[in-house]
């Protein structure tokens, strides 16, 4: 037979958006804020002026994603580095991710998921964000 590579399919990753409650996808937020070795989390609700949720903002103190780390790791399902890390880079803490999919919870919140960073980078700092939509879920900016 052939080789082939196997693709995922948009439905496929449309399960891994799935959530029973909201509350997990901010979990799993909060969760890769502490892989990252955060000491402070913070999760703010934005409201509309009709009093309906209009974002949902995690924000922490953690290391930060190297900028070709996330190509790395958002340009694949699974694979991730934790998997056989088992801890965390600088404190030594437990991993909780470990599959690599766990930032498509993120769009259980909503339609646009937009992940901004900054991390130390030759002496200084250096920033940039990622985007993904619901529309294209096998894609991100």
């Amino acid at each position: 037979m052939k080789t082939v590579s196997v693709q995922v399919q948009g439905d496929h990753l449309e399960t891994l958006t799935c959530t029973r409650a909201p509350v997990d996808a901010v979990a799993e937020l909060v969760w890769n804020s502490l892989d990252a070795d955060a000491t402070l989390v913070r999760v703010h609700l934005d409201w509309n002026p009709l009093g309906g949720l209009k974002a949902v903002r995690v924000s922490d103190n953690g290391h930060g994603l190297v900028y070709d780390e996330a190509i790395a790791a958002f340009e694949k399902l699974g694979g991730s580095w934790k998997k056989g890390a088992g801890r965390t880079r600088g404190k030594g803490r437990l991993l909780h991710g470990k599959y690599g999919k766990g930032r498509f919870r993120a769009f259980a919140l909503g339609d646009t998921v937009e992940w901004k960073t900054r991390y130390a980078d030759n002496g200084g700092v250096s920033a940039y964000a990622i985007t993904g939509r619901r529309s294209s879920l096998g894609t991100v900016n």
